[in-house]
Formats: C-alpha cells, structure tokens, sequence
C-alpha cells in the first residue's frame, strides 16, 4: 500500500474510532515487538467482502483485541461494562468493520464502482499477525486497548 492510501486509511480509520467509539488511534511505523502483541489472548475477528465492478473481490480483516472490541460496544451502544456479552461484542465490531471501509470506500471510490458485503465476526482465541506482518494491506493501529491489526487485502486496486 502506498503512503497517501495508508495515510487516507489511517483519517479514515481515526475518525470513525475517535468520532462513533471515542477510542483514538495511532499508526505504528514500524510492527510492535512479538512480545507486545503475543500478550494479547483473545481477539474477535471481523471481516467484510468488498465486490468491485469490473467481477473481482476481496476482504478487509480486522482483528480487535478483546478488550479493544468490548470497550467499542460499551461506547457505541451507551451501555454499563456489565450489560456486554458476546452477541453485543459481535454486533459492534461487525458495525464498526462496516462504518471503517465502508467511510473509506466513499473517499477512495467515489463513483461506487464497488460495494461492500454484509460483515461477520467472530470470537478467537487463536489469533497470530504471523502472515499479516507481510502483507501489503497490513495496517496496526495502537489503541489504549491493544493493537488493531487489519488487513485490507488488494484496496490499493481500487480508485
């Protein structure tokens, strides 16, 4: 991905988390140490099709911390750190994957050439950014909860 992609995907990115879940975000130049984001056990792992207009397809991944992807319920449904369970978790990350590319497509595809799928998430507990410290999508984002670490696939094909 090239520097002004990364730089529109971290606005993008800053302004849905900082504006909808009040969490701010950083980008990290360089991957955090292993020792960092191996203490980190349970994650929920959001993805979301991205269907463009000339037949191809691919998928943004995003994975939450567990404590990242709970805290954004709380802040985005209004509610007490007692009344989360897993399907609110869920139904959260899926929104915000949703909101995260969906404001970004706006900005990089503005003849709508592509639309997103519907998003899912899951809970795991087996969680490695092993094969994601190479790829070209690959973006971490530091958060007072943990590191995001999200995968946008082939995004730099699009615009």
């Amino acid at each position: 991905m090239n520097d002004d992609l990364r730089q529109m995907v971290y606005q993008s990115l800053a302004d849905v988390f900082g504006i909808m879940f009040y969490i701010p975000i950083e980008p990290l130049a360089d991957q955090p140490p292993r020792e960092m984001w191996e203490s980190e056990k349970h994650y929920v792992e959001a993805r979301i099709a991205i269907n463009c207009g000339d037949g191809s397809s691919f998928q943004a991944m995003f994975f939450f911390p567990e404590d990242l992807a709970r805290n954004i319920a709380i802040n985005f449904m209004g509610i007490d750190e007692e009344a989360v369970d897993e399907e609110k978790v869920i139904d959260a990350v899926r929104e915000a994957a949703n909101m995260a590319v969906g404001g970004l497509l706006g900005k990089i595809d503005p003849e709508a050439k592509c639309q997103l799928g519907i998003p899912s998430a899951t809970m795991s507990t087996g969680f490695s950014p092993g094969g994601l410290l190479d790829a070209p999508g690959a973006c971490v984002y530091e958060t007072e909860f943990g590191y995001l670490w999200i995968d946008f696939g082939n995004l730099d094909r699009i615009g």
